[in-house]
């Protein structure tokens, strides 16, 4: 056994040294606009069920096809604000495979503002009898450095702390909240809202 290890750690240690060179990697060409997507006919399943695109509120008709009547009111209005600019929007739903109208419901959206991209998450939880909790996570890379983008963008969020070291977060709300991420030069934000 002892002989095996050693082999092994002389191969190892005897690697040419390329090969423990860092390869450069290539920068990735930004996304220049969306390609239009035609809403797909729901199937229920777990695994994500349907792209859609938002206008004259596709999304909400969406999900209430897919048996998501309870948090439709709550879908309708996410749509409404993130679809306000008349950005183009695009959907991806996740929709429980049985008793959806009880059960929890998810959205991935991508919103393009002048050619670039912000991700969007929501989840919709029925909480009553028509009633439903929701919560969207806003993700968005910013070239600035956090402390501008803290001050020139979220200035209106007061107080600042730290969630551990590298993610500063904004807002005294308790459920409004704007997370800043250190991300090279830049700066990623999640803005993150609860509504009960």
């Amino acid at each position: 056994m002892y002989l095996k290890i050693s082999l092994l750690a002389i191969c190892v240690m005897n690697l040419p040294t390329a090969a423990h060179a860092q390869v450069p990697l290539k920068p990735i060409a930004p996304v220049k606009s969306p390609v239009p997507v035609r809403p797909a006919v729901p199937f229920k399943s777990a695994a994500p069920a349907s792209i859609a695109t938002a206008s004259g509120g596709m999304i909400t008709q969406a999900a209430r096809k897919m048996g998501v009547v309870k948090c439709a009111n709550r879908v309708e209005q996410h749509e409404r604000f993130f679809s306000q600019q008349n950005n183009p929007v695009s959907a991806l739903s996740f929709v429980a495979p049985n008793d959806q109208n009880n059960r929890l419901f998810s959205l991935s959206l991508e919103i393009v503002e002048q050619n670039e991209s912000v991700y969007v998450s929501t989840t919709y939880a029925p909480s009553g009898r028509d009633d439903c909790a929701a919560s969207y996570d806003l993700v968005k890379y910013w070239p600035n450095s956090c402390k501008e983008v803290a001050e020139k963008v979220y200035y209106q969020f007061a107080g600042s702390g730290s969630l551990a070291t590298q993610i500063s977060v904004l807002g005294r709300e308790p459920n409004v909240k704007v997370f800043l991420m250190p991300a090279g030069e830049g700066c990623v934000s999640i803005k993150k809202e609860i509504v009960f």
